[in-house]
């Protein structure tokens, strides 16, 4: 924290020579268990009778099957452990960036395209489309053709509590995805060579998904005009996008604090969590990246005391929270941060104050012009939400350990082992940083305890799954800087080669999205 001087964080941690070999083999036997119960044991994925996440059922077929994903994770493995080794000639970040993204890219791909569940890739349309599963877009077509009524009415149209899509889904999000939605849509018909261009990436499962849905609708008078087909995809391609660019946040928050072999190895981890994957192109995916970019501007404000860097983060948070509630998670989490830092060194009310104003400002302009108050829909929207468990009961206890298993899945068990021991080592001793990852994980502690996320944890948890990866930095430094040559060398790679296949059999075999039971 500004103005004292702390140890420079889990870049230098104490520990002894075998340390790096027992997380290894924590990892070699979390990774095991985890796959031995989504493949050899029929345990239910959540709590029988409430809320159960359907297994694929199928078993492992030829490796050739698998190979696109299997050369793709190569390369991504790859890419990380040499980039950690040109201590003499690293790359420049920017170029460096730009390769884990575009390999990021193509190993999330990879994964999609050897799921046979929804037609491979083709099965992210299907999701974006059809209410059963997102229903964004589909309100966007169907709801929204005049926005700004749309807008100025939305608060009234989810006012009704006894409409179970106003407590089950849509009427418990601000109209952010749907706008956006209508926007690509708009875009995407009135610009025709947008739409080609657009189209031109469209693999042929996803052709095929496009051709389909545009027959179904057909039937009521519908069909999907290339502008709409262009634009359902476009929105599939950027929340993929989106979702990956996570890397960028999280590489630049860690090199603040740490090394950076540290933040690499941690941003590229990020691309091999299974619920990122699983739930992709659901916009759940996505927030993990805002939510990161919230810190890195909130701790950059707090660090400078800067009322700039303070109405950047409030600007970007109301962005956020107008696509979800999710979001106001992480304004508690930055509010912890303030009342840390002024605490200890009297300082962050310059950020804070600037960000109110600019936050109640940004909602009073899109309330003058554009006639939605943002800040009467986010009520109702809690209210619809508060209902749910209403028509939805749940057994407390019983969701209190599974949701404990599931989020450790959700993030593979060898980062969660890993973020473990960094907790650890951060509550050993004092670190600058030691607030950003606390408060993290002090208020999803709160949300698993409080019982609000009673079913579909692992989708409604990935934007905190991000200080997961924040809490196993000082885990990360000690194999990246392990005395032995060959300690540096090997058990870096092998943790990374065991995440990657945890997150590959994972993915294969979670059905997010319900399409076995169709």
């Amino acid at each position: 924290m500004p103005g004292k001087k702390k140890t420079a964080g889990p870049t230098e941690p104490s520990i002894n020579h075998f340390f790096p070999w027992l997380v290894l083999v924590l990892c070699l036997v979390g990774a095991s268990f985890q796959i031995w119960v989504l493949w050899f044991t029929r345990t239910p994925l959540g709590v029988s009778g409430e809320w159960v996440w359907p297994r694929v059922s199928q078993r492992l077929g030829s490796f050739l099957n698998l190979l696109p994903a299997v050369i793709a994770a190569g390369l991504l493995v790859g890419y990380l452990v040499w980039s950690t080794r040109q201590e003499q000639k690293k790359p420049r970040t920017l170029f460096w960036l730009a390769g884990l993204i575009v390999l990021g890219f193509g190993w999330v791909v990879a994964v999609q395209s050897v799921t046979s569940l929804g037609g491979g890739l083709g099965r992210g349309v299907f999701v974006m489309f059809y209410p059963r599963t997102s229903g964004y877009y589909h309100q966007a077509r169907y709801e929204a053709h005049n926005l700004p009524r749309f807008l100025s009415e939305y608060e009234q149209s989810i006012s009704d509590q006894s409409n179970p899509e106003n407590y089950l889904h849509i009427g418990t999000h601000p109209p952010g995805l749907t706008t956006l939605h209508r926007v690509l849509i708009y875009e995407c018909n009135r610009n025709k060579k947008l739409s080609s261009t657009v189209m031109k990436t469209a693999p042929e499962s996803v052709r095929s998904a496009l051709q389909f849905i545009s027959q179904e609708q057909a039937r009521s008078g519908r069909p999907l005009t290339e502008g709409e087909s262009a634009a359902l995809w476009l929105s599939v391609l950027i929340t993929q996008f989106v979702s990956v660019l996570t890397v960028v946040p999280l590489y630049m928050l860690v090199s603040q604090f740490g090394s950076t072999s540290t933040a690499r190895i941690l941003a590229g981890l990020w691309l091999l969590v299974p619920a990122m994957i699983i739930f992709l192109p659901k916009s759940d995916a996505a927030f993990p990246c805002l939510a990161m970019f919230l810190q890195l501007f909130w701790v950059k404000a707090l660090e400078k005391n800067s009322t700039l860097w303070g109405v950047l983060t409030a600007i970007l948070f109301v962005f956020a929270a107008s696509l979800s509630l999710a979001f106001f998670t992480i304004g508690i989490i930055l509010f912890l941060q303030m009342m840390y830092s002024f605490s200890r060194n009297r300082t962050g009310l310059h950020p804070t104050i600037g960000g109110i104003v600019a936050g109640v400002s940004c909602v009073g302009l899109l309330y003058y012009f554009i006639d939605v108050n943002l800040f009467t829909v986010w009520i109702q929207n809690f209210k619809n939400h508060s209902v749910f468990y209403d028509h939805n009961s749940r057994t407390y206890l019983d969701w209190l350990y599974v949701n404990l298993l599931e989020g450790s899945f959700a993030v593979g068990v060898p980062i969660t082992i890993c973020g473990i021991l960094g907790a650890a080592f951060l509550v050993k001793k004092e670190y600058r940083e030691q607030i950003w990852i606390f408060s993290g994980l002090l208020i999803w502690a709160v949300l698993w305890a409080s019982g609000k996320n009673m079913g579909e944890a692992a989708r409604l948890w990935i934007f905190l799954m991000p200080y997961a990866l924040l809490a196993a930095a000082p885990v990360i430094k000690s194999l990246v800087t392990a005395n032995g040559t060959w300690q540096r060398r090997v058990i870096p790679v092998a943790l990374l080669t065991v995440q990657a296949i945890v997150c590959l059999l994972t993915a294969i075999q979670i059905d997010g999205f319900g399409f076995t039971q169709l």
